[in-house]
């Protein structure tokens, strides 16, 4: 993970959230996350800023277990999330 891309890989945010890359197809498919093509056959990308605000947003509202878990998750992942920052 470089600190200077703005782009996050699935297998980079499965490895954060210490999830398999088809957790984070199924939150992109649920609507958690977003992900962007920077062409029509690409592979999907996620902005790392929308991803991080996506942490903070969930931190203070648990509506489904999903929000749950990613709250726990990003608690315990918390110092390698400011290195990103």
């Amino acid at each position: 993970m470089k600190n200077n891309d703005p782009y996050l890989t699935t297998n980079e945010i499965a490895e954060l959230f210490n999830v398999r890359a088809i957790t984070i197809y199924r939150w992109e498919k649920k609507g958690l996350i977003k992900s962007h093509r920077l062409n029509p056959k690409g592979k999907k990308l996620f902005i790392k800023e929308e991803i991080l605000r996506s942490i903070d947003n969930n931190k203070h509202s648990v509506s489904s277990d999903i929000n749950f878990w990613i709250i726990v998750i990003a608690r315990r992942l918390e110092p390698k999330l400011k290195t990103l920052r």
